[in-house]
């Protein structure tokens, strides 16, 4: 029985497995006929001449951007003209400003103009980051216009670069030459002077402040020199190696004018140096004798008068007032007046009046210093709130105190230089 249920089972198996078989077999037969049924798509050629090659594209026009640099810290040299290839330099174009200025190089006639466009070649170089080319045109400033107050600038440059301290200090020396109208000379004077200073090297700091001040600082910078300046000439005013000084023994016959004039001095200057109040000296006293007069220069655009000694060393120096609408004259003036609590001429409906020392409209404060040049000169102000700016008629004004103590230090002679500066 059991025998019969397994055959059954087994000869069923074999059914279901044959028809399978048949289904599967039936449907690949399909899918071939199809395939073999199906037509073969066609290729499709495209004629060469019908097909169209892309036209070139124009590449835009993309303007060259200015390098960036803040406006504020590009520095513009002395003794700059307006120009076009000046305007795109202070604008950060120094690719554009180069091509200018080396057209006006090629092309201009006078050797300062040569030597002012090269500067400002390798000043476009050194923005442009091109520190070698830089270096072959101020080299070439030097070698070519050794008189140029440019060369200021070239050897501070150079400076930067040199191999050693020593050949650092000796540009920065030679630079210094022309700090009166160099951009870089005035940087050589202030920076060697403060290398100086820190190393205790007070004569040699006094001599390259001295070259600064005679620079175009500003007020702020001539307050800072001044605040290093009066210290050390306070302490340095009587030496020998600084100031030439010497010591004079009074013998018979001697006052304060001859010794003076016998050391092309003042006698407000023996005064000053031997603080003295009166021209009183005595036989076989000694006096300290600076030799040279000293002079005067006042800077307008900072607003400054600095005394020198005559080996144009820094005396002193004091912030001023001047004329209203750029009445005080540039130029150069002799102090052919000197006067106390003076009167005060003016003019009032086409008369010459005169008004008192003390009346309150006079406005000269306590002293008078006039030049060879009518109605200018130096003087005090009952107005102090006017130092720093531009109220006068054309004087310098200066604090009733201080020019108290420049009235003692100048004398008849005097030479004033007013600059723009």
């Amino acid at each position: 029985m059991n025998k019969k249920i397994v055959a059954i089972g087994v000869f069923f198996c074999l059914i279901v497995l044959a028809f399978v078989g048949y289904i599967y077999y039936s449907h690949q037969n399909h899918l071939v006929s199809t395939a073999q049924e199906k037509p073969a798509e066609k290729e499709i050629v495209v004629p060469k001449e019908t097909l169209s090659k892309p036209e070139p594209q124009e590449k835009p026009d993309v303007k060259e951007e200015p390098i960036s640099i803040p406006l504020d810290s590009i520095e513009t040299l002395e003794g700059s003209v307006e120009s076009d290839a000046l305007e795109f330099y202070q604008k950060g174009n120094f690719k554009r400003a180069l091509e200018l200025f080396n057209k006006n190089f090629q092309e201009k006639q006078s050797e300062e103009e040569k030597a002012y466009s090269l500067a400002y070649m390798a000043k476009c170089q050194e923005y442009m980051g091109n520190k070698e080319k830089a270096a072959e045109s101020w080299n070439l400033l030097i070698s070519q216009y050794p008189k140029s107050f440019y060369c200021g600038d070239a050897k501070y440059f150079l400076a930067e670069s040199a191999e050693t301290k020593d050949q650092n200090k000796k540009m920065l020396t030679e630079a210094i030459e022309h700090a009166e109208k160099s951009l870089g000379g005035r940087k050589a004077a202030l920076k060697l002077g403060e290398l100086y200073l820190s190393k205790g090297d007070k004569l040699q700091a006094w001599k390259c402040y001295s070259s600064a001040m005679k620079s175009s600082l500003s007020n702020k910078q001539r307050k800072e020199v001044k605040a290093i300046l009066d210290p050390i000439v306070a302490e340095l005013l009587l030496s020998a190696e600084a100031t030439g000084c010497i010591v004079y023994r009074v013998t018979q016959g001697d006052n304060l004018t001859r010794i003076a004039k016998k050391h092309k001095s003042s006698v407000e200057m023996m005064r000053h140096v031997n603080k003295k109040t009166s021209d009183e000296i005595f036989i076989g006293r000694d006096l300290k004798v600076v030799p040279g007069m000293p002079y005067i220069e006042v800077y307008k655009n900072s607003y400054f008068l600095v005394v020198y000694l005559a080996n144009h060393l820094y005396l002193q120096s004091y912030e001023i007032g001047l004329g209203k609408d750029n009445k005080t004259p540039v130029g150069s003036f002799t102090i052919k007046v000197k006067q106390k609590n003076p009167d005060w001429y003016t003019e009032e409906k086409g008369k010459t009046i005169k008004i008192p020392f003390n009346d309150p409209r006079n406005t000269l404060g306590t002293r008078w210093m006039g030049f060879n040049h009518d109605g200018i000169g130096i003087h005090g102000t009952k107005e102090p709130e006017s130092i720093g700016k531009s109220m006068s008629n054309g004087c310098v004004r200066m604090k009733n105190e201080e020019v108290d103590q420049l009235f003692e230090i100048v004398g008849l002679g005097t030479q004033v230089s007013i600059h723009t500066r």
